[in-house]
């Protein structure tokens, strides 16, 4: 029997054609439900219902922006299929929004805080161990830290890494605040949960005019500030204006606390972009010049963030 003759058995649908769209990811378009996305998930079977948790968490807290999920005849979230973990959900057509345009860049800072005030008050009795990482901050500034000093010791290293170390510093400097760890303290009491992998990529510019939120594979329990500075530091990279203006758009639907002001301002200070570049190096997949920034850029990128967060 095939995997869709399986997955009608399980499924109320009638498949009329199916067809690989990427790794993973299949198109199934059906007589009674339109067009559907079926969607494999990768990982311990924990990890594929701590997903489920997840979209059925924010269904209920009324985000409508995330996958709706299909459930099987015998009322099961997931597809399984020769002991692989699939999710069914609607097909979202688009296109990945355009953040050299203010509207779409507008749109995705404010689907963002609109995600985050439903991120929150998530109760699961099976979160795994390895979902929960309030304090991965620690961890993202010693990798940083090693990093840098393997870079600054390769002799055929070319171009300067002081304006990087330099805010790295103030980034090790901040995370030594109480405030660091009251912030931690807050969000694990609040339940709070981030995307994981908030960026362009992952949503989707509908027709309508609205933006749809996908992938939430890489969903654990952190500090919600953590989707924020990825945003900021994958689409903003060292211009700490568009910044500012992102953090203020983000402001008018969910205000941020004081100690989540110093913890965003710390992650900021982490030069994710260098880290970043560094694996993409490692694995071979990247010839773009690495995200350097000077030592008097350094100085203007920190006095900016410090007056608008601090």
């Amino acid at each position: 029997m095939s995997r869709w003759q399986v997955f009608e058995q399980d499924f109320p649908f009638v498949v009329q054609s199916f067809r690989k769209v990427r790794k993973g990811v299949y198109r199934v378009k059906t007589t009674t439900y339109g067009t559907l996305c079926v969607k494999l998930l990768d990982g311990p079977t924990e990890h594929v219902y701590h997903v489920v948790d997840i979209l059925l968490h924010l269904r209920d807290r009324g985000f409508a922006k995330s996958p709706r999920l299909f459930s099987s005849r015998r009322g099961e979230w997931v597809f399984r299929n020769h002991q692989k973990y699939y999710l069914v959900t609607p097909w979202i057509s688009g296109r990945q929004p355009n953040f050299q345009r203010f509207v779409e860049w507008r749109d995705a800072i404010q689907t963002l805080a609109q995600f985050h005030q439903s991120a929150e008050q998530f109760q699961s009795p099976c979160i795994p161990a390895e979902k929960i990482r309030y304090h991965d901050i620690f961890q993202k500034i010693e990798s940083a830290e090693k990093i840098l000093c393997k870079l600054e010791a390769k002799p055929s290293i070319d171009f300067s890494l002081d304006g990087l170390r330099s805010i790295l510093l103030k980034a090790v400097e901040q995370v030594e605040h109480p405030e660091i760890l009251t912030a931690i303290e807050q969000e694990q009491q609040m339940g709070a949960f981030i995307h994981g992998d908030y960026n362009y990529p992952n949503l989707v510019f509908q027709t309508t005019g609205s933006l749809q939120l996908i992938d939430f594979d890489n969903t654990s329990m952190q500090n919600r500030m953590i989707d924020l500075a990825h945003l900021l530091h994958r689409s903003a990279t060292w211009d700490a204006q568009r910044m500012i203006e992102a953090i203020k758009i983000y402001q008018q639907i969910r205000p941020i606390s004081n100690y989540d002001r110093r913890f965003l301002f710390t992650l900021l200070h982490i030069p994710y972009p260098l880290v970043r570049w560094y694996f993409m190096q490692k694995r071979h997949v990247s010839h773009r010049p690495a995200p350097l920034l000077s030592s008097q850029t350094a100085v203007y990128y920190s006095e900016k963030l410090e007056k608008e967060l601090l």
